[in-house]
């Protein structure tokens, strides 16, 4: 399993560098984060999940319940520095997540 994941990793940063560097290339942060967002936003949704939006200590966030719902939750924090992306950028890869 490890080669998988190294192999996955090394497409994605491969990715990352061909298809999003320069897209950001003398952007401003604002520019980056909206390019970001709109990528992620493009990502299929699984059907079956529900999306719900609530907050939490005052902080607005998203519930992501798959319709085949066991009592396990999972907190997904997206990475980024809280610079970069957001719940819409990585809205489909939480759910994803939440289903397996």
């Amino acid at each position: 399993m490890m080669e998988a994941n190294s192999t996955i990793r090394d497409q994605l940063r491969a990715a990352l560098i061909r298809d999003i560097a320069p897209r950001f290339a003398g952007t401003s942060l604002e520019v980056q984060r909206a390019t970001l967002d709109a990528m992620g936003a493009q990502a299929e949704m699984p059907a079956n999940v529900v999306v719900a939006r609530s907050s939490l200590a005052g902080v607005p966030v998203e519930l992501l319940t798959p319709m085949q719902r066991e009592r396990r939750v999972v907190l997904h924090l997206h990475g980024g520095g809280f610079a970069m992306g957001s719940a819409a950028s990585h809205r489909a890869l939480a759910a994803r997540i939440g289903e397996a």
